[in-house]
């Protein structure tokens, strides 16, 4: 009888409490506060002050215990967060990525020095096939992979405007 008071003791069911949507406003205050790491005592003083409440430290810490009332809004509440933060960085990431780009793009530009166009265009294709889809075969992570210092020497002059007389071709 023991044990079979035990494991239903110790099991939590939290698909039978409710998530973050379905609680009352004061107990989605307990679960932000406590997402932020607040204490019960300072909690509870916060929900008894906005809400007009009296709640114990204690209650809004039962709360959170495992298979407390809350205990599935409060996953429910960080699981939101997390994937909205997620995204957030993903859009910031994106963002940033998109000015680097047209950085490299803006460096390849007549008013910078030939190596650091050549360096910036390398870079550019680098970073937009970087499984080589332009290279010849065996080429795979970067163009100084299959370009010799004399083609790295043509693509210069090259830039610089100077006359070559052949192009520079991939080995």
């Amino acid at each position: 009888m023991y044990n079979k008071l035990m494991a239903t003791t110790q099991q939590t069911n939290t698909k039978q409490l409710p998530s973050f949507s379905e609680i009352k406003p004061y107990e989605q205050l307990a679960v932000i506060l406590r997402s932020q790491n607040v204490s019960a005592k300072d909690n509870a003083d916060q929900i008894n002050g906005e809400f007009r409440q009296s709640f114990k430290p204690q209650t809004i810490y039962d709360w959170f215990m495992k298979g407390g009332k809350l205990e599935a809004a409060y996953e429910d509440y960080t699981t939101q967060v997390g994937n909205e933060t997620v995204e957030e960085a993903k859009r910031i990431i994106k963002h940033a990525s998109l000015i680097a780009a047209q950085t490299l793009i803006d460096l390849t530009g007549e008013e910078y020095p030939p190596n650091i166009r050549l360096q910036a265009a390398k870079t550019l294709l680098n970073k937009t096939m970087p499984d080589g889809s332009l290279a010849p075969t065996g080429a795979t992570d970067s163009l100084d992979d299959y370009l010799s210092d004399e083609q790295i020497a043509k693509g210069i002059a090259i830039l610089k405007g100077e006359d070559v007389d052949d192009l520079v071709t991939a080995n």
